[in-house]
């Protein structure tokens, strides 16, 4: 028979207070379940002498387990029922694969139940590599339970890890406080005479002393300062901080007696924060960036004190900060959230309860729809043809599944690049061109300087095959991608086309032609260009990707309800961005249709509808964009040259000038080879002045803020028309 109902393991032995304290209020919630807990001591660790002090009081001499190697931890099998993964950072990434393995149970036999009470994964939260994240997975999903203390935490486990989560808050807030109160009486410091702030500052910097003296002055109450646990650190923080009454390296005990007594707390700690908020004391909380920001937004935002959150960089001084919080409201959002916490944890330590953890190995299942690109990825590679791409209630194309032909292999989620991005090894700061065609009737017939028909035309010169955009034959106000092998369709693929291009099983047949050693140029969208990567999983030197610099790509329902609407099913064609001989300078602001008569038309667009509101067409998908920035995923990216007159008044920009990126060696090569009678012009131009006019194109990380009015287009457009839902949406 066991003789633990539990084994914990955890940071609860670490000379981080938090790590200590957090530690402790897991284990006390664990005893007040009645439960006879062990906490399990990390292979190849030892005590710090503050935290000695603390567990010699704290824990009975039986709740701590001897210190075994990673080679017989399993022995704990026979000394406990079931384990739990305590809170903390103890499933950052960045840790050894035994530390790994040993954080996620990896040593718990199978018929053992496995908890996780509020585990976080710290700062590190970036999809981890390949054959780590599997094991890890393969870990947590032998887990009976999962709680995670950030938000994010949840979608890491569901994205990364195929598992469900709960999101649990900090332990140090889920015990009543009346826990911290009573282990206080432990310090034999004696207690302060006159009111003072509290700094507890793990990262000493100038800004943060800086900003300790400021407060201290203000309030007119002396600072006194606590700085990390860990001895090896404590002088080294000391001295960085330079201030004065910063204490010896304390217990816990006297940790929590210098919160409870203290007016005011700076702290650039989560923990910090927790215990400054539970204790009700006012606070600023300063960002602590290498530490992790999501536990500090998590926490904040939950109690609604968010505006006590300030840049570790530029740290405010105004009074504001030393004014009184009403800590009512958050009071009670903590007891709540405490009780739920109590009540989750409760169900996970009883055997007859079960929570489903494992989720579905489809995309469809495990991708949020919103953010499916339509890449076609997931269909190409689908085994049993599970899945398809159908137009969701907007038009976009999004991934559908039969669940009868599923089969779970996971191949889709492995191969979908909105899941995970694809691995990137291109230059981080490629070399950037201005180019303009040679050739006087192509450049007309491009949108910009005719970068693509050159680039097609030398890969088609190679006897490959070309891969990009063309309206549909068979709807002439849809796109497709299509395959082009003779020059005279080259055409097709030109112009600009500001829709979502439909791409159905493309991957699958350039796999084919690569695989045959058929030479292919495939053009698109980055997401497009990132998804193929994705498929293909490797390189191949005989396919060149093209991105281009993009910004949204609406709606094929939205553009076919405004040409309807606009011009009364009274036009054939429509092609964007038109260009004429008799234009004084190029631009984007003339569109040419043609009607069933024959007849062409060019129009000036400045006032149309369709063009002057981008940003309520917006996408789902491109409003969370990961494949824009400065570091592509083509080998060759192209796009508008804009302003390049700006800085070269030499160029002539009055019939288009393409911008041309070289990412890589192989789009470095393939440039080098186009022949010198297709250039007109091309000169090394500054990246800077290419991005100062292509601002959406290169945002490192696309994230635009909530759109009421975008939201209010999409909710109408669905049961009314195209211009009737513009006006509801800008309120005209």
């Amino acid at each position: 028979m066991s003789n633990y109902d539990i084994g914990v393991v955890g940071c609860w032995y670490w000379g981080n207070y938090g790590s200590l304290l957090n530690g402790y209020a897991t284990y006390s919630l664990l005893r007040s379940f009645n439960m006879n807990v062990l906490n399990i001591v990390t292979p190849y660790n030892g005590f710090e002498p503050h935290a000695k002090k603390f567990f010699d009081v704290a824990y009975p001499k039986n709740a701590i387990s001897e210190v075994l190697p990673f080679e017989r931890v399993k022995e704990f099998n026979d000394k406990c029922d079931m384990f739990l993964t305590g809170s903390d950072q103890i499933w950052n990434d960045s840790s050894r694969m035994p530390f790994v393995k040993y954080f996620h149970l990896d040593f718990a036999n199978d018929d053992k139940r496995k908890i996780s009470f509020s585990t976080s994964f710290g700062k590190n939260i970036n999809a981890p590599e390949e054959s780590r994240g599997k094991i890890i997975s393969s870990l947590m999903q032998r887990y009976n339970a999962i709680s995670v203390r950030e938000d994010i935490g949840v979608r890491v486990c569901k994205d990364y890890y195929g598992v469900n989560a709960t999101q649990i808050m900090e332990p140090v807030l889920d015990v009543d406080p009346s826990v911290w109160y009573e282990l206080s009486e432990h310090s034999e410091l004696p207690k302060e005479k006159e009111p003072y702030i509290l700094a507890y500052i793990l990262d000493p910097t100038p800004e943060k002393t800086h900003a300790i003296k400021y407060y201290s002055e203000k309030s007119g109450m002396k600072a006194i300062n606590i700085v990390d646990g860990f001895s090896a650190r404590h002088e080294i923080n000391k001295n960085k901080l330079g201030l004065p009454n910063t204490l010896p390296n304390i217990t816990s005990y006297d940790f929590l007696k210098y919160f409870i007594n203290a007016s005011y707390v700076i702290s650039d700690s989560f923990h910090g924060t927790a215990f400054a908020i539970a204790f009700n004391k006012p606070f600023i909380s300063i960002a602590n960036m290498q530490r992790g920001l999501s536990r500090f937004e998590t926490l904040l935002g939950k109690v609604g004190l968010v505006s006590r959150l300030v840049d570790d960089k530029k740290i405010p001084e105004t009074e504001r900060f030393l004014y009184h919080v009403d800590f009512r409201p958050v009071n009670e959002i903590i007891t709540k959230e405490r009780n739920r916490a109590n009540e989750w944890l409760k169900n996970a330590l009883n055997s007859s309860v079960t929570e489903t953890v494992a989720l579905p190995k489809n995309i469809v299942e495990r991708l949020d729809k919103n953010r499916c690109m339509g890449c076609g990825a997931c269909v190409s590679c689908c085994p049993t043809k599970a899945l398809s791409l159908k137009p969701d209630e907007f038009g976009y194309y999004r991934s559908y599944i039969d669940k009868s032909k599923c089969v779970n292999c996971g191949l889709c989620m492995e191969k979908c690049a909105a899941f995970r991005s694809p691995h990137n090894l291109n230059a981080k700061t490629p070399l950037s061109y201005a180019f303009v065609c040679k050739d006087h009737d192509i450049l007309m017939n491009s949108a910009s300087g005719g970068a693509f028909p050159v680039l097609a035309k030398t890969a088609l010169d190679r006897g490959g095959i070309v891969v990009g955009a063309a309206w549909d034959e068979n709807n002439a106000f849809s796109v497709r991608h299509i395959f082009v092998s003779n020059k005279k369709d080259i055409s097709k693929l030109q112009k600009s086309k500001y829709l979502q291009s439909y791409l159905g099983d493309t991957f699958s047949a350039i796999k084919k032609y690569v695989d045959s050693g058929r030479f292919v140029l495939f053009t698109g969208c980055p997401c497009q260009v990132a998804g193929l990567k994705k498929y293909l999983g490797k390189s191949y030197e005989n396919l060149l990707l093209v991105d281009l610099l993009c910004a949204v790509c609406p709606s094929q329902a939205f553009f076919e309800k405004y040409i309807h609407e606009k011009f009364n099913n009274e036009i054939e064609t429509f092609q964007f961005r038109a260009k004429s001989d008799t234009d004084k300078i190029w631009d984007a602001y003339t569109y040419k249709t043609v009607d069933k008569l024959g007849t062409t038309k060019l129009t000036r667009m400045v006032d149309d509808d369709y063009y002057k509101n981008p940003l309520l067409l917006t996408p789902s998908h491109c409003k969370v964009c990961k494949y824009q920035g400065t570091t592509r995923y083509g080998d060759i990216t192209i796009g508008d040259c804009w302003g390049v007159q700006n800085y070269d008044p030499n160029i002539d920009v009055s019939h288009g000038v393409s911008a041309i990126l070289i990412n890589n060696e192989k789009g470095e090569e393939f440039i080098r080879n186009i022949s010198k009678s297709d250039i007109g012009l091309m000169v090394e131009e500054p990246l800077s002045e290419i991005k100062k006019y292509n601002v959406c194109a290169f945002q490192e990380n696309r994230n635009w803020p909530k759109n009421p009015n975008r939201d209010m287009f999409y909710e109408s457009i669905v049961n009314n028309n195209y211009f009737d839902s513009i006006r509801r949406a800008l309120k005209k």
